[in-house]
């Protein structure tokens, strides 16, 4: 762990792993140059709520907890990570820019109290439980390689609109508790299994996914049906610039 608690800037480009709590509580950090690291331990930047961009262009395995309560940051960047550990953004208020192209695996709890509007991850297949729940500004997730997602998935998300998410195979319980009323934009035509208390407040949608799953159990050919199917296409042409 370092205890500098005032370091303000931070060069090692040639570092490759670094352990658990590395710049934990770091008030001061401003910038980390890092642009070999490939592997994060557990909670390494935690709290450090001066820290506004996060650009790591090799690491390919971050850490739980790796950037949870960083009030300050706007921009994460990770062009290689292909795992992310549990909890690892959560409580990032301020967020306006996640990439993440090529995670694969997304663990639990990691968007939590993230107040990001769209969330794209184009590669993830796995994300854990309450992944998005409480990220109460978001209204656009898009994941179209998704296979399957945890519990709670996005609960408490009262302004989700649009969830592209045409690869979904296995949805956990509770799925959008507390929100799915609100979604307009959807795309759940790969469905197979579900667990319990999904689309509460949307029940023409929960008949026709409780139809398909009733279908698939008895062995009986699968209609795709047009209301599981409700996703707009997707333009990338008339969103903002990224930062």
């Amino acid at each position: 762990m370092c205890i500098n608690k005032h370091l303000k800037r931070l060069n090692i480009p040639n570092v490759k792993e670094i352990g658990d709590y590395f710049l934990y509580s770091n008030d001061d950090l401003q910038e980390l140059n890092a642009d070999s690291l490939e592997t994060m331990g557990y909670y390494g930047l935690e709290n450090n709520s001066a820290l506004e961009v996060l650009r790591l262009p090799k690491a390919k395995t971050i850490g739980g907890g790796l950037l949870k309560t960083n009030v300050g940051l706007k921009v994460i960047d990770l062009p290689e990570a292909e795992v992310i550990g549990d909890e690892c953004f959560r409580e990032n208020i301020s967020a306006e820019v996640v990439k993440l192209p090529k995670a694969k695996k997304i663990r639990n709890h990691v968007f939590e109290n993230v107040l990001l509007e769209e969330l794209e991850l184009p590669s993830v297949e796995e994300l854990g439980y309450c992944v998005l729940k409480e990220a109460y500004a978001l209204i656009r997730f898009i994941a179209p390689k998704l296979k399957r997602v945890g519990g709670s998935f996005a609960q408490h998300n009262i302004v989700l609109t649009t969830c592209y998410t045409p690869s979904l195979e296995q949805m956990g319980s509770d799925f959008c508790e507390n929100n799915d009323e609100y979604l307009e934009e959807y795309d759940f035509s790969s469905l197979k299994s579900v667990e319990s208390g999904y689309f509460k407040a949307h029940p023409t949608l929960r008949a026709l996914i409780d139809e398909r799953i009733e279908a698939i159990v008895q062995g009986a050919s699968v209609i795709d049906l047009p209301a599981i199917k409700k996703a707009v296409e997707i333009n990338l042409a008339q969103r903002g610039p990224e930062i």
